[in-house]
């Protein structure tokens, strides 16, 4: 789940020069951001600009009832090496967690095969997900900050480890629940502290916004494809068994047959010796590691990522305001922001996204590597994707810089043809090894075009409401997961692989129209500003 980004160069931006007592207006892609000089608010004699909602610096220090507790939790200003530091040390906890989460969630239809039970507690967990990300997000990050909304949400993926260790219903389902809602907040917010982050450093290093939300996403899902590198290193190291020597396939096994695009549901009983789930030793062994990482994830988000100033983050101010609207007043805003013209072009390719991660989770290793493979060579099979990813985003935002959008997406375009086309005419066997790995590489790659390139087109797009924006994009990418988890047990992988070209289609050339249209708004604002 993830997560990372994409968008067309916008609006040249015009700075205003700035003095300590006037406010500096940033006009661009239709959003005002207003930049206040915090010395002016800096008392001099005590050196405290903490001040109480209303209160005025008087010269002296507030007592302790005066001081907002917001106040106390977010600096003045991040500068910016600052704000370099935060993107890399979130990025590093992001890594750190979904390391742990990786090496289980590749696993799930695999390793829960009774009733479904994976693929199940799965779209549970993006069914939350898709619900949280519309209620929850702004709520939470009204009362307690950006920075202890990520960390709070955190806490949900390790509780979700825990309880693969005793994978029943009546642990799973309670744990996917937690960690859909918890999924739901983290991503979300990650996306608005990214896109603000970007917009202040645009502004300090006089750069275009579009520019810098490109590079920190492309920096985050750079450092995010090590999460998959990790975690699927140590699924297949802890769960390989001692002796493979009598995990041995004929050629005329059949395997072909029930396999592949040819898995559909109620196959399973022709290949139970090879998808037979691990000890509960070894996967105790591999939770137990998951949470001691995921831990560590917690604690770096807790003491080294810094809260975000007050004064750049005024539509979450939460004072004076009810809980219940405030949180009618969210929903209706998100809501509001799915049927602009913008949002609505974006759908497709949003659920693209998300149908795209869970068909390789999900299907690929359960349909061609557990089938024709193993279950322990799942995350060696992955393991060269995830570089693949960390490289692939890296390309994307040079190209980005560089090129212009329209030639990543080009390309991203030609990778995930290739992908799918290879699927559909490959006759896949145990010998063919290198095809199990270079296809997944293939999806990564452009997955690697898809995921901050979108997600920079959101930040630059919908600047002036990044969180909802960021929880519409968070909501249709857990359809498209749903999607594809809701379908596990229903239709055969082949008949999958069609409806994910289907939507992929869809998505890509509505995409080209959103851009074609974009880039035709900001040429009609340049001619006025030019006028």
């Amino acid at each position: 789940m993830a997560e990372t980004d994409e968008f067309e160069k916008c609006v040249p931006i015009i700075l205003a020069p700035c003095s300590q007592t006037e406010k500096s207006t940033i006009n661009g892609s239709s959003n005002v951001l207003e930049i206040k000089d915090q010395s002016t608010k800096k008392d001099s004699t005590s050196g405290s600009s903490c001040l109480s909602n209303g209160s005025k610096n008087t010269g002296s220090s507030p007592s302790a009832p005066q001081r907002s507790l917001k106040c106390l939790r977010s600096p003045e200003d991040i500068s910016k090496r600052g704000i370099l530091k935060n993107v890399i040390v979130l990025s590093i906890s992001f890594v750190t967690m979904f390391a742990a989460y990786a090496s289980l969630s590749a696993l799930q239809s695999s390793l829960h095969l009774q009733q479904g039970m994976g693929v199940i507690n799965q779209a549970v967990l993006y069914a939350v997900m898709a619900v949280s990300c519309l209620l929850l997000p702004k709520v939470v990050i009204r009362a307690i900050g950006h920075k202890w909304s990520m960390t709070v949400s955190l806490v949900g993926y390790v509780l979700w480890m825990g309880a693969n260790g005793y994978g029943v219903w009546a642990t799973m389902l309670p744990a996917s629940v937690v960690a859909g809602m918890s999924a739901g907040v983290l991503w979300t917010t990650q996306g608005s502290y990214f896109s603000i982050l970007a917009k202040h450093y645009a502004a300090k290093t006089k750069q275009e916004p579009a520019a810098v939300t490109s590079l920190f996403f492309g920096i985050f899902v750079a450092f995010f494809a090590f999460s998959a590198i990790f975690g699927n290193l140590m699924s297949s190291m802890i769960l390989r068994p001692s002796s493979t020597a009598n995990i041995t396939h004929d050629e005329d096994s059949g395997l072909a047959d029930v396999c592949g695009l040819n898995d559909c549901p109620g196959a399973n009983s022709s290949r139970t010796h090879l998808a037979k789930p691990p000890p509960p030793d070894l996967v105790w062994t591999l939770v137990g590691v998951d949470i001691a990482m995921g831990t560590a994830s917690v604690v770096i988000s807790c003491i080294f990522v810094d809260s975000l100033p007050s004064s750049w983050t005024p539509e979450f101010d939460s004072s004076g305001k009810d809980l219940r609207k405030d949180t009618l007043s969210s929903l209706r805003a998100t809501v509001r922001h799915m049927f602009r013209l913008e949002q609505v072009l974006l759908i497709p390719i949003s659920v693209y996204m998300g149908m795209q991660y869970a068909f390789v989770d999900a299907e690929y290793t359960k349909s061609f590597i557990s089938c024709f493979l193993a279950i322990w060579m799942v995350g060696f099979c992955l393991l060269p994707s995830a570089v693949c990813r960390g490289l692939g985003s890296l390309i994307s935002g040079r190209m980005a810089k560089y090129t212009g959008i329209v030639p990543v997406f080009v390309y991203g375009l030609i990778v995930d043809m290739s992908f799918q086309l290879t699927l559909l005419l490959w006759s896949p066997s145990e010998s063919q090894l290198a095809v199990f790995i270079i296809l997944p590489c293939l999806s990564t790659l452009a997955d690697a075009v898809w995921q901050p390139q979108i997600k920079a087109l959101y930040g630059v797009m919908f600047a002036d409401d990044t969180a909802s924006a960021f929880a519409v994009c968070t909501f249709f990418n857990a359809c498209g997961c749903i999607v594809v988890f809701a379908l596990s047990s229903l239709l055969c992988t082949r008949f999958k692989l069609y409806i994910l070209t289907s939507v992929f289609t869809l998505g890509v050339t509505l995409l080209f129209v959103i851009l074609f249209v974009f880039r035709r708004s900001r040429r009609a604002k340049s001619a006025e500003v030019q006028s």
